[in-house]
Formats: structure tokens, C-alpha cells, sequence
């Protein structure tokens, strides 16, 4: 959020997208990040920013994330890279910020153990 209100506040002719709680599905932030580098013109440095949970095996949840289904409600880190390849935008800077690793089981969601 403070990422955003640095932008908006010093960008105002700039549209920041911000998705938040139960807006932020992967649907949504599917279709922003598509949105966004789809309209990004070639002189354009399009910056993206994500803070939330990552599971084991390099995705990231949303609001709608269904740890019985983590492939279907997740989003893989190599789905972004293949999205940021295919950019028109002259650059694209992503900021994760993903809480500590967890597993996701069938039984819930923990915290993975450095043992583990």
C-alpha cells in the first residue's frame, strides 16, 4: 500500500491498480498484470508489486487461494516471467514481498520448518 501512495501521490496522471482482500483473486490480478503490460507502451517502465504468502513450490496466493488446489488457485513465478518475456513496456520492475514460506496441505496451511 505504501508503494502505491508514492505512486499515486507523486504520479497523479498515472491509474495505479491496487487489488486488496477479497478483490485481490487470482482472476483479478491475473487479468491487472495482463492489463497493465498488454497497455504499456515501449518507453513505459511498468512496476508491479505483490505482498502476501508463497507456497513451497514458487507460487504466490490471492484472497481465493484453495490449499486443496494450490494449481488452479495459485499463480507460478514462471507464469510471470512468461508474461514479463512477452512485455511491450520498456522494462518491468517487480517487488515480492512474500511472507515466510509455507506448506499447504490438504489438512491447512503451516509453516514450512527449516527441517523440513
Amino acid at each position: 500500500m505504501a508503494l502505491h501512495a508514492l505512486f499515486a501521490d507523486n504520479l497523479p496522471q498515472r491509474e495505479a491498480k491496487i487489488l486488496v482482500d477479497e478483490k485481490a483473486t487470482v482472476s483479478a490480478i491475473r487479468e491487472a498484470l495482463a492489463a497493465e503490460l498488454r497497455n504499456a507502451s515501449a518507453d513505459e517502465v511498468v512496476v508491479i508489486s505483490f505482498s502476501g504468502h508463497g507456497a513451497h513450490d514458487h507460487r504466490f496466493t490471492a484472497h481465493d487461494t484453495d490449499v486443496s488446489e494450490l494449481a488452479q488457485t495459485t499463480i507460478p513465478m514462471s507464469e510471470l516471467a512468461e508474461l514479463f518475456r512477452s512485455r511491450r513496456a520498456k522494462a518491468v520492475l517487480c517487488v515480492l514481498e512474500l511472507l515466510p514460506q509455507w506448506r499447504c496441505s490438504r489438512q491447512g496451511t503451516r509453516r514450512q520448518s527449516h527441517n523440513a
